[in-house]
């Protein structure tokens, strides 16, 4: 009965997967590590892929070019720094530590380019690649997922954690742009708005706040000193 033995697999197949999202939802660990994994990813979600260039070009006057050379710095800092923070984190045998001044040292870069003014264009280009190599970090929370749960729902647990991590862009990005609108408010032709460098300092804030709140979630993840906690 090839078609009754399909259906079982699939019975079966469904069964363990909500088994598995059982046990992961119910693990205080593995939504701690979730939150630091969408607060540690906004700088891509909602930064480089949504807001950083029209940010660039209406606050710093770049071009289009100049503003899509300056984010990718930020994708290539990362590209940097997510193989070094694993390495460093294996190295030292520690998570939440590289996860923590990740954290910390993304908000300060954020802080910087959103509340300084207008910054010289090398210092803005630097700033960016280092934004890119700190908020790395935001790749150790897998080893973290990884070492929480169980190994067979070691996949189901990876998927979530990127899930929470894409999560950023679809519902912080859309509240940057409700958050730009309404410090510009309404120009005398409606409908229309005039936007200026502070309504992107204002909105854009969202990100460093979030570094700072993944800073704290840190705090309460049990480090797995790179070890599985399930024996």
């Amino acid at each position: 009965m090839p078609t009754a033995r399909i259906e079982h697999v699939h019975t079966v197949g469904y069964r363990q997967l909500f088994k598995g999202l059982k046990e992961i939802t119910k693990s205080r660990q593995m939504w701690l590590n979730g939150a630091v994994s969408f607060l540690l990813y906004l700088p891509t979600t909602v930064f480089a892929e949504s807001w950083g260039i029209p940010y660039l070009e209406n606050t710093y006057g770049y071009t289009t070019t100049q503003a899509g050379m300056a984010i990718s710095l930020v994708f290539l800092g990362f590209t940097i720094g997510g193989p070094m923070m694993g390495f460093v984190s294996d190295r030292i045998r520690r998570r939440v530590l590289p996860m923590m001044v990740g954290s910390i040292g993304a908000a300060t870069i954020m802080f910087i380019l959103i509340l300084s003014g207008t910054l010289p264009k090398f210092m803005v280009f630097s700033l960016l690649l280092m934004l890119g190599i700190f908020y790395s970090a935001q790749v150790i929370v897998f080893a973290v997922a990884r070492e929480t749960c169980s190994e067979r729902v070691s996949g189901t647990a990876l998927a979530f954690t990127n899930m929470l991590s894409m999560a950023g862009g679809a519902l912080c990005a859309p509240i940057v742009g409700y958050l730009i609108d309404y410090h510009a408010g309404v120009t005398h032709q409606p409908g229309v708005h005039q936007y200026v460098a502070s309504d992107y300092h204002f909105a854009l804030l969202i990100i460093p706040v979030g570094l700072l709140c993944s800073a704290l979630a840190t705090f309460f993840i049990k480090e797995t000193h790179c070890k599985s906690q399930h024996h």
